[in-house]
Order: structure tokens, then C-alpha cells, then sequence
């Protein structure tokens, strides 16, 4: 608003300065004059001007930096807005976790008790049958005389003899019997025979720390005899779709090759900690030379198998833990691999050939030594 006002007014100064009104042209003595009186006022307001187009050019550049700073601020804004709610969000998560691991240490206490109280009836069970619990009246073998004062109805008093400490035949048959069976339980195997000939032999053994069972031992040519059946399914998906805990303790007959059977992860870690043990997969021809299987607490963890050997497709792997319908631990986040397929497993995410969808399988072990 300014500069029109100084440039209206210096042309109204020029104009009167010239005199003539009515003449468009000058002559050179009179442009002499213009210039001379002009110049000095027109200087400083080109120089003004000049400056007031740099002013202008700045301030719109100012205003250019300003409207990035402000889209900056509001992507910042954003971004710490999701900041806030993904940091939101991972704080329930951990307070989920939170609570999951305080119920799971919870179950875990209640396992640990309840497997000391499995102990503790087995170490009961075993002292009944080696028959170091005394048994009253056992330990006395002679005659003693007792005598009973009764009162009759003439103010009489009688002396009657009871002889106690006799053993009756029925007693003596029982205990005869008892001795016998219990000689029989702990003359069973823990394992299969070496010496074997025929291809499957039915087996009756008594692993330590547990009652005795029924099982099948395989022998060829080509692997040598001593191989226990531990898990033996024949294409029946109902009959291995069972919970954790039937699989703890095992199910099936054993009879034979042909049933649907499996001795169970608890035997299987007793056998396992005890004496070193193989692995044999028969339709799969794999094998690894030593596998541990890890307690309750560990998940039944596959805490060693080995060098193994044998088919690609058909494998096992170190460190997985037993899967169920009902506890789901293949690690994949969105499926659960046992429900899927219909049977308990060491199914491992990521990995297709963990046992997955096979509907045969014959997983064997063998004593070392």
C-alpha cells in the first residue's frame, strides 16, 4: 500500500517539476534536469522495492517450512498415537501373560503333588508286595493262655482259655499264593529278549516303578530282535484322538501287532531315564540311536534322539513336546496339529514332516545294553 502512494506522489513531483502540462516530449537539457532531480528520490524507493521483493520471496518461504513443520507435527501425532495404543495394547497382552503364568504355576504345584502323591502310593505298593508291612498275629507262634473273667449268674467266676497266634490252612494257602505272585511280578522282564526268533512275540514285562503290562516284541533280519511296540497305530483316528492324560498313562490292549496301542509317556520316560534306549520307526525305516524322554513337568519333552537315520519324510525332533486335542503344544499360533490330524504327537510348527497325517505308524525302542 506504501509504495503506490510514494510512486503516484513522485510522478505528481515530476510533472509539476517539468512546467508544461501539455508537452509528451522533453528536450535533452530538460531530461538533464529530470534525472538530476529524480534520481535522488526514485534511488531509494527501487532500493526499498528491491528489499520488499526479498522480504515477500523470505516470507513465503517461511510459510512453505511452517506448512511442512505442521504436516510433520501431525504425522508425529499419528505415530505417537499408535505408539500409545500398540504399548496399550502389549500391556494387556502382558498382563494376560501375567495371569496365564500364574494359573499354569498353579497347575504346575497341583502336578507336582499329585505326582508325589503318585509316588508316594507306589513306594506303598511296593512295600506291600515285598512284604515288609508286619501283619498282626504274624510274629507270634506259640500258644498263650488268656484268662477271661466272666460272672455268672451265681456270683461264679470262670476261667476261659483262648489260644491266639495259630494260623489257619486257608491263611497258610493264601499266603502261600500271595509269595507265589509275588515272586512271578518281579521275575518279569523290564524289555524285550535278545534272543529272539519269531518276528512279533507277545510279552509280559514290569517296568520299575510301575505295574506290569502287556507288550509286543519285533525281531527281523535286518534290525536284530529286542524292539518293545510303544505306539502302534493302524489308521484309527477315534482311537487316538485322546486327551493329555490318557496318553500319560497309555491305552490299548497290546496283544498283538495288529491293535491300536500305545504304553504311554510315563512309562515311556521311566524306560528312557533308566537304561539308554534306540528308536525304530518300521514303516518309515528311521531310526536315531538314543532317545530320552523327558518327565510330566517337561512336557514329555524329546529331550535327546541322537544320530538318526532313515526315511526324509519320517522325522523326529529334539527339544518338541507331546501334543493333544486338549493341550496344544506344536507351537503354531493359529492351528492345533493334533486336533487336526486326530492323534498325540511331537508335531513341531513349521515342520510338514513331524508325523503329520500318517495313518500307520510303529515307533519301536531297544535297549542298549
Amino acid at each position: 500500500m506504501f509504495l503506490p502512494v510514494v510512486l503516484l506522489a513522485a510522478t505528481f513531483f515530476i510533472s509539476a517539476s517539468l512546467g508544461s502540462e501539455e508537452s509528451c516530449y522533453l528536450t535533452e537539457e530538460q531530461e538533464d534536469e529530470c534525472a538530476s532531480v529524480c534520481y535522488p528520490i526514485v534511488k531509494p524507493l527501487l532500493r526499498y522495492f528491491e528489499k520488499c521483493q526479498g522480504w515477500e520471496a523470505q516470507i513465503s518461504q517461511n510459510q512453505k517450512d511452517f506448512l511442512n513443520l505442521e504436516k510433520r507435527h501431525w504425522e508425529v501425532q499419528r505415530n505417537n498415537d499408535k505408539l500409545i495404543a500398540e504399548i496399550d495394547k502389549k500391556n494387556t497382552e502382558i498382563e494376560l501373560l501375567k495371569n496365564q503364568i500364574s494359573d499354569q504355576k498353579k497347575t504346575s504345584e497341583l502336578e507336582i503333588l499329585i505326582n508325589q502323591l503318585r509316588e508316594e502310593i507306589e513306594r506303598i505298593r511296593r512295600i506291600e508286595m515285598s512284604g515288609e508291612v508286619p501283619q498282626a498275629n504274624q510274629n507270634k507262634t506259640h500258644t498263650e493262655e488268656r484268662t477271661k473273667e466272666n460272672k455268672n449268674p451265681d456270683n461264679k467266676i470262670d476261667k476261659v482259655e483262648v489260644k491266639t497266634g495259630e494260623v489257619s490252612a486257608n491263611e497258610q494257602d493264601n499266603s502261600r499264593n500271595q509269595t507265589k505272585s509275588e515272586t512271578q511280578t518281579k521275575a518279569l522282564p523290564d524289555s524285550c529278549p535278545r534272543n529272539q526268533k519269531e518276528e512279533w512275540v507277545p510279552q509280559e514285562i514290569q517296568i520299575p516303578g510301575s505295574d506290569p503290562l502287556k507288550v509286543v516284541c519285533y525281531s527281523d533280519e535286518k534290525i536284530g530282535p529286542g524292539w518293545m511296540l510303544v505306539y502302534s497305530k493302524y489308521n484309527d483316528k477315534n482311537m487316538f484322538n485322546r486327551t493329555y492324560e490318557e496318553y500319560a498313562t497309555g491305552f490299548g490292549d497290546g496283544k498283538d501287532d495288529n491293535d491300536n496301542f500305545f504304553i504311554g509317556l510315563e512309562k515311556l520316560h521311566l524306560l528312557t531315564n533308566k537304561e539308554p534306549y534306540e528308536m525304530y520307526f518300521k514303516y518309515h525305516d528311521y531310526k536315531c540311536d538314543n532317545i530320552v524322554i523327558g518327565n510330566r513337568r517337561e512336557g514329555f519333552m524329546l529331550k535327546h534322539i541322537g544320530e538318526c537315520s532313515g526315511t526324509n519324510y519320517m522325522k523326529v525332533h529334539q527339544g518338541t513336546t507331546f501334543s493333544t486335542f486338549d493341550r496344544d503344544e506344536d507351537g503354531h499360533p493359529e492351528r492345533n496339529m493334533a486336533k487336526d490330524f486326530g492323534y498325540g504327537w511331537w508335531f513341531k510348527y513349521g515342520i510338514f514332516d513331524t508325523g503329520v497325517g500318517y495313518s500307520y505308524l510303529h515307533m519301536m525302542i531297544r535297549r542298549k545294553n
